[in-house]
């Protein structure tokens, strides 16, 4: 699934896991899609560099790939990302 959104924050979200260090990063999203927007935020998590100058994305509407919906401790989706691909910000 792919989906446009704009970047609001960016987080590292790592943790120490049962087997070691998971390295991970997350960006805070609002949904950029006017005719069937999602209308909370969506935390688009990945694993540390598949997305380079990840923080430098904020404020920025960027088109993300999608491979799957986890749960999440808080009431918004969390999105698994696969890729992304910046677009411009309108």
């Amino acid at each position: 699934m792919k989906f446009n959104a704009t970047v609001l924050s960016y987080e590292d979200s790592s943790y120490s896991g049962k087997n070691g260090r998971v390295n991970r990063e997350t960006l805070t999203v609002l949904d950029a899609d006017a005719s069937s927007r999602i209308k909370d935020t969506i935390d688009c998590v990945f694993d540390t560099g598949r997305i380079p100058n990840a923080s430098g994305l904020v404020g920025k509407t960027v088109t993300f790939s999608v491979d799957g919906v986890r749960p999440s401790n808080t009431m918004r989706p969390r999105f698994l990302v696969t890729g992304i691909a910046e677009t411009p910000t309108k």
